[in-house]
């Protein structure tokens, strides 16, 4: 099964935001269409967006893509897994390094 992982930033855990690389947007459904997004009993309608930004200035602007969910922590693991069987399907799997939070099977 396809996987997107990445460990989650102060910022995002702050902001409510899961960051995608520019170079995994194609594992989403297009920028802005809605997908089911799975994390254990918690079944939410997400979509990837985007905002303009100027971190490298403003010669090398360019977008930021996100996905926005509550309760991360900083230094949590997320690990978010496409459905083959099911389009528009998706599951969230959250690992701290104190615990195991929500693991879905």
């Amino acid at each position: 099964m396809d996987t997107y992982s990445r460990k989650i930033s102060a910022e995002e855990a702050r902001e409510n935001y899961i960051l995608v690389y520019k170079e995994k947007l194609a594992f989403f459904p297009m920028l802005g269409r809605q997908f089911d997004l799975m994390h254990g009993a918690t079944h939410k309608r997400a979509k990837v967006e985007s905002y303009h930004c100027e971190c490298r200035g403003p010669e090398s602007a360019h977008e930021h893509y996100f996905i926005r969910w509550e309760g991360l922590k900083a230094g949590d693991n997320i690990f978010v897994q496409r459905d083959p069987k099911k389009a528009g399907k998706y599951k969230l799997q959250i690992r701290s390094d104190s615990a195991q939070r929500g693991m879905c099977g």
